[in-house]
C-alpha cells in the first residue's frame, strides 16, 4: 500500500535523502565508487539542483560495530570524488533484518524515523527518498518523505544468499509498485517484475573519465601467451566452470579480476591450467587489465538472478575497446555487434575464436563507445527524477 503520509507534490525540490541497499558509504569508498548506487550518489552531489543530500547507511548493529571497533559517530560530513555528503548510520541491536514483512514494515518505518531525526538543519521539511533498498522504499514512512524513488539493481527475489527474504521482498515489489512515484531497474527482466507498467530502464554505465584514457600493458598480463580472456568480477556461483573450459580451447590465457566469493568455484577455477586469479584491483588496474585484453567473458550460468542483471563487466569490456562473448541473458541481448552470445557450452569455442578474431575497436570509434555508455549519460533521467522531474517513458 502507498504512504498516506505522503505528499503527492511533484514539484521539483532539491533537498535528497539517499540510502545504499547492503552496503555503507565505506563499502563505496574503498571500491572506489564504483557500483551503481555509488554512482548514482555521485551524480545526485554534482548535480546544481541539489541543495541538501544526506546519504544514509542500511541498519548495522551496536554491537558488532563495538567488537570490531568501527567509528560510532552516527552522522557526519563526507567528502566524496564529486563533492561532501552528509553521512547517517543508523544503528540497532539486531544483526539481520527479520524476514517477516509485518516486522520489517515496523523496523523500516522506525528507519524513516531515525533518519528524520538527524538530518541536518539545510534539509526542507520535506524531501525526497531516493533508495536501492527495496525494503526502504516498500516500508520507510515518514512525514519527511515527500516522494519516493526506488532503483532496483538486482532482483533480491531470486538472490541465492537473501533466500531467507524472498518472500519478503516480493511483498516489498508489490508495495514499490503501489507506493513508489518513480521506479527505476537495471534491466527490462528487473522492470517486468518490479512494475511492467511503471518501472523505466537505466541500465550500467562505466566512468568515462576513467575509461577514456588508454593505458600501458600492466605487470599482471607480461608473459602471458596470447590470445588473453578478461573476467571481471566476483568468483562465486555465477560462473559456469564449463563454460571457461570451451573458452580455453582457443585462449591459452585467461585472467580472472575479482574477489573470491565462493571457495569452491574458485578451488575448481585453480585447478584449471591457463586460468589466472588476480584478486581484487583497483579500479585504474581493472581499467589497463581490460583494455590490454584481447577478448571479454561473461560465463555466467542462466539463472532468474542473472537473467535480471545488467553486467557492468559487459560495459568495461565495450568501452576498453575489446569483444565480448557472454551466455545469452537478456540485458546483454542487442546491446553491440561485438558481443557474442552462446545458448549452449559447446558454442563457447567457436565464439571466442570468432570474438579474437574480431580484434580491438579503433580509438575513434571507443571513444564514442565510452561517452555513450558514461555513467553521467545513464543516470540523468534518475537524477531528473530525483528534483522532481518526470522522466521520459
Amino acid at each position: 500500500m502507498s504512504d498516506p503520509s505522503r505528499s503527492k507534490d511533484a514539484s521539483p525540490s532539491g533537498s535528497l535523502v539517499f540510502t545504499f541497499s547492503l552496503e555503507t558509504m565505506d563499502d563505496a569508498i574503498r571500491r572506489e565508487f564504483c557500483r551503481p548506487p555509488d554512482q548514482t550518489l555521485l551524480a545526485l552531489a554534482r548535480d546544481a539542483r541539489v541543495t541538501a543530500l544526506s546519504a544514509v547507511d542500511p541498519w548495522r548493529s551496536w554491537p558488532v560495530d563495538i567488537v570490531k571497533r568501527r567509528p560510532i559517530r552516527q552522522c557526519s560530513r563526507v567528502s566524496m570524488p564529486s563533492g561532501s555528503v552528509w553521512r547517517l548510520r543508523p544503528r540497532r541491536f539486531r544483526r539481520t533484518d527479520p524476514t517477516e514483512s509485518s516486522r520489517l514494515r515496523h523496523g523500516y518505518k522506525h528507519y524513516a524515523t531515525w533518519i528524520g531525526a538527524h538530518l541536518p538543519s539545510d534539509h526542507t521539511d520535506a524531501a525526497t527518498l531516493i533508495t536501492f533498498h527495496p525494503f526502504v522504499a516498500a516500508w520507510a514512512q515518514a512525514p519527511w518523505i515527500r516522494r519516493r524513488i526506488f532503483v532496483g539493481r538486482d532482483d533480491w527475489a531470486s538472490s541465492p544468499r537473501e533466500r531467507p527474504w524472498w518472500n519478503a521482498y516480493r511483498d516489498a515489489y508489490r508495495e514499490i509498485a503501489a507506493g513508489c512515484d518513480e521506479i527505476f531497474a537495471v534491466s527490462q527482466e528487473v522492470a517486468d517484475r518490479l512494475s511492467p507498467e511503471r518501472a523505466i530502464v537505466v541500465p550500467n554505465g562505466i566512468d568515462a573519465g576513467r575509461w577514456q584514457v588508454l593505458r600501458a600493458q600492466p605487470v599482471e598480463l607480461d608473459n602471458l601467451p596470447r590470445p588473453i580472456g578478461i573476467y571481471a568480477g566476483t568468483v562465486d556461483n555465477r560462473i559456469d566452470v564449463n563454460s571457461l573450459i570451451e573458452a580455453r580451447r582457443v585462449l591459452p590465457s585467461i585472467v580472472i579480476a575479482g574477489p573470491r566469493g565462493d571457495g569452491s568455484t574458485a578451488a575448481a577455477l585453480e585447478g584449471l591450467p591457463g586460468i589466472h586469479l588476480l584478486g581484487s584491483l583497483s579500479q585504474d588496474q581493472l581499467v589497463a587489465v581490460i583494455q590490454n585484453a584481447d577478448v571479454g567473458l561473461i560465463p555466467h550460468r542462466d539463472t532468474p538472478l542473472t537473467r535480471g542483471m545488467s553486467p557492468l563487466k559487459l560495459f568495461e569490456y565495450l568501452g576498453g575497446g575489446i569483444p565480448v562473448v557472454s551466455t545469452n541473458l537478456p540485458p546483454v541481448r542487442d546491446v553491440s555487434e561485438r558481443v557474442m552470445l552462446c545458448d549452449s557450452v559447446e558454442e563457447w569455442a567457436p565464439a571466442v575464436a570468432a570474438a579474437a578474431e574480431m580484434g580491438h575497436m579503433n580509438e575513434p570509434d571507443r571513444l564514442s563507445v565510452v561517452a555513450s555508455l558514461s555513467w553521467e549519460a545513464r543516470l540523468r533521467p534518475i537524477v531528473d527524477a530525483a528534483i522532481g522531474v518526470p522522466p521520459q517513458r
